[in-house]
């Protein structure tokens, strides 16, 4: 058996240190010089709050960085989010929040007495619409960010759509591709656990949609739209049919998920038309993200990365500490669900690890011919090197395994005069722990096993995040 690697753990230390001025940064190999714009990362900034380490790998304080390139160039800056909670615990010199896994200080009175005083640490996701910088996290609203300096300006309640810092709003938004519309879920957690849709036109009022119930109480983290239908895949990590322990502040929302695979999957689709709710269950799975979801006569395809066990509640504590241990086991799936009832067909596409799926734009609800995402090759390991699967061939390449280098998610960006998804460079940051640095490495997602064909070394080791977008100069956008 192969000793589990440690070297990633020199992306689970905090870094305080924020470049507010943007710094020029040296570049190895050529940088596109069509690539104009910035890619915005965000992810845990501090898990080490005064000497309180936090246990879970969700739970750091966010961050932002922004990696400015043009023409060539590149510069970086990089600012904390400053939610309630940063703004309070550094006033205080201590930790005063619970956050996602990790139960709130304090004896059982005290912690009872705070139940509703939630860590919204906005770090999970970066995108930019209305004209609006936002951080997210689904533990409560975005924070809008000056795209300037990074500077944070409060939090965004859509014009009272949001109406309280415990309303909440996810981290996986999806656009509308033949509208811009951004549409988006809150989870409201409790005896009977509900969503709440959202719709955000680019220009106009956002507006509450419609509220489902939820046939089992899970953690949703994404979801997708089709011309026709919201998506919604229920995977069975759920909560306790009576939460008393979590709704008394007792343990955290993360201490409280359990693996109940008895349970099932459950498909929902959301008419758009009607705004009825259809459930369809399946075979059960665990999974985050969806890649894409779409229309296909009368079933709707929906891509999603899978486990088959419930190995990451403990892959994501395991980490902060290392090694990781327990391991499981990842594909990409294809599910058809059949509006007229008949059982969920499976496929799977990639029997390999495949995590952070993403796709061109994330314009979900068409067809798409390229699944960008991370793989790794031992299940004690993290996501570490890129992946494109060609959904029409049914074939994947992936980029050298490069030893003591993790890999962050790939962000794909059209090539100038693209006339495929195939022609795309990914972008990505990613952890050297042999050197102790981060780097931005650009791919050519059509060869992906040539390595990089840029670097661009940052001034400090960037911890693990999660989520980050490409925002073009106006202009400078091409198409696929």
């Amino acid at each position: 058996m192969d000793t589990p690697s440690t070297g990633y753990l020199r992306g689970l230390r905090s870094l305080e240190r924020e470049l507010v001025d943007p710094v020029p940064l040296a570049v190895e190999g050529t940088l596109p010089p069509e690539l104009r714009g910035t890619l915005y990362r965000v992810g845990p900034g501090r898990w080490d709050i005064f000497g309180d380490r936090l246990h879970h790998w969700f739970d750091g304080d966010g961050m932002v960085h922004a990696l400015r390139l043009d023409g060539g160039a590149a510069t970086y800056r990089n600012r904390f989010v400053d939610t309630t909670a940063f703004s309070e615990e550094n006033a205080a010199h201590r930790r005063i929040y619970g956050s996602f896994g990790t139960t709130a200080p304090g004896g059982r009175l005290h912690r009872f007495q705070r139940r509703k005083a939630r860590r919204n640490p906005a770090n999970t996701n970066i995108i930019v619409h209305a004209g609006e910088l936002l951080a997210l996290c689904e533990g409560g609203r975005p924070w809008r960010l000056d795209p300037r300096d990074l500077s944070t300006l409060g939090e965004e309640d859509l014009g009272g759509v949001l109406p309280s810092p415990l309303t909440t709003f996810s981290a996986h938004p999806r656009w509308d591709p033949a509208t811009g519309d951004l549409w988006n879920f809150g989870a409201e957690l409790g005896r009977v656990p509900k969503l709440h849709f959202y719709r955000w036109p680019a220009k106009g009022a956002a507006e509450h949609i419609t509220t489902v119930t939820l046939p089992i109480p899970a953690m949703i983290h994404d979801f997708a739209i089709t011309e026709r239908s919201l998506v919604v895949v229920a995977t069975p990590i759920v909560t306790p049919d009576i939460p008393l322990a979590l709704a008394f502040g007792q343990v955290s929302y993360g201490e409280s998920l359990r693996y109940r695979p008895e349970r099932g999957v459950f498909v929902g689709l959301i008419d758009r038309a009607t705004l009825q709710a259809h459930w369809y269950r399946g075979a059960p799975f665990f999974g985050l993200h969806l890649a894409n979801a779409y229309d296909d006569g009368d079933e709707v395809v929906v891509d999603v990365s899978t486990y088959d066990d419930g190995g990451f509640l403990s892959i994501a504590y395991e980490m902060m500490r290392g090694p990781i241990y327990t391991g499981t086991t990842g594909k990409l799936r294809r599910l058809r669900i059949d509006r007229g009832g008949r059982p969920i067909a499976y496929e799977t596409l990639v029997d390999h690890h495949f995590e952070f799926p993403r796709i061109h734009n994330d314009r979900t609800g068409r067809r798409h011919r390229m699944i960008y995402g991370l793989t790794w090759d031992r299940p004690t390991d993290m996501p570490r090197r890129p992946i494109a699967l060609d959904l029409d061939s049914r074939t994947f390449t992936s980029a050298p395994e490069v030893a003591e280098q993790w890999c962050g998610e790939c962000v794909p960006v059209a090539k100038a005069g693209a006339t495929s998804e195939a022609d795309t460079w990914l972008l990505t940051v990613v952890l050297d722990a042999a050197a102790e640095r981060s780097e931005l490495q650009v791919f050519d997602g059509a060869d992906l096993p040539a390595g990089a064909v840029a670097r661009v070394p940052l001034p400090h080791v960037v911890p693990f995040g999660f989520h980050g977008n490409w925002v073009a100069e106006a202009g400078t956008e091409a198409s696929a």
